[in-house]
């Protein structure tokens, strides 16, 4: 079945019962094209027409132009529909004072361009990265800083790790608790109070990443009271004064355990 052909005979008028039913039974057996080739006696079983009722209503089909008849020998006649040709124009039309369709119609939301506000700051779309942004991510803490710190940081019994204390000297610096060359200062401190006290290569050593974390201990200034071997008198030792007078060059310093300390005491009585 052709539902183009079966909707265009619908609407025909001016035909008897009998013409329009053979005409629907027809439509029902055609392809798109509108060709079909049912027996008589089909139509006649479909419509409960008698056969000559069907012959008379196929006959004034063809007549008035609705139908195309082709008889093969020994063979259904092959019929070929043409509403269309035969059909009443028909033309809808709208009230008198009804607008255009097209004029109520919503534009497509990508045809809608909504106006901001005067003062409104304007959003610049980058979808496809043409417009190089600025990076947002702080610059990393130079690791050359840091280097120097633990080239100068006493070693202590059972090692030290150093990627633990290279992540607490990065926290301090972005976090700007600190400083590089506070730090830096700060292990020159603590070196020169262990080496005075004789703990250097112990237990006793601060973890590095003890020292270089949130407590604060590189702030410390690490001064300590000896006993003058002679007169039993006190003095203080200032590990600052130590360090301005033998401060490394910044390539390097020596580790050497051994190396003696000239420890400047001032006699307190």
């Amino acid at each position: 079945m052709s539902t183009a052909i079966m909707s265009a005979c619908w609407p025909i008028q001016g035909m008897t019962p009998a013409q329009k039913a053979v005409l629907i039974s027809l439509a029902d057996n055609a392809n798109d094209e509108g060709v079909c080739w049912p027996s008589v006696a089909n139509i006649s079983m479909r419509t409960c027409l008698s056969e000559r009722a069907v012959q008379a209503a196929i006959k004034w089909l063809c007549q008035s132009g609705y139908l195309i008849a082709r008889e093969r020998s020994g063979r259904s006649t092959v019929y070929m529909l043409t509403p269309a040709g035969n059909a009443p124009p028909q033309q809808m039309r709208g009230a008198a004072d009804a607008p255009h369709p097209r004029s109520k119609c919503t534009p497509p939301p990508q045809m809608l361009h909504p106006t901001p506000a005067d003062a409104a700051p304007r959003t610049v779309k980058n979808r496809h990265r043409t417009v190089k942004e600025p990076s947002r991510r702080k610059s990393a803490p130079t690791d050359d800083e840091f280097e120097l710190a633990w080239s100068l940081y006493p070693k202590r019994e059972g090692g030290d790790s150093r990627s633990d204390a290279l992540k607490a000297w990065r926290a301090r610096i972005r976090s700007g608790d600190a400083t590089a060359d506070e730090m830096t200062d700060g292990v020159r401190r603590y070196a020169a109070f262990l080496r005075a006290k004789g703990k250097v290569g112990t237990e006793f050593v601060k973890r590095a990443c003890t020292f270089f974390g949130p407590g604060g201990h590189y702030r410390e200034r690490y001064a300590i009271a000896e006993s003058d071997i002679t007169g039993g008198h006190r003095a203080k030792f200032d590990p600052s004064a130590y360090v301005n007078q033998h401060r490394e060059p910044q390539g390097g310093a020596d580790h050497d355990n051994d190396r003696t300390v000239d420890v400047q005491a001032v006699r307190v009585d």
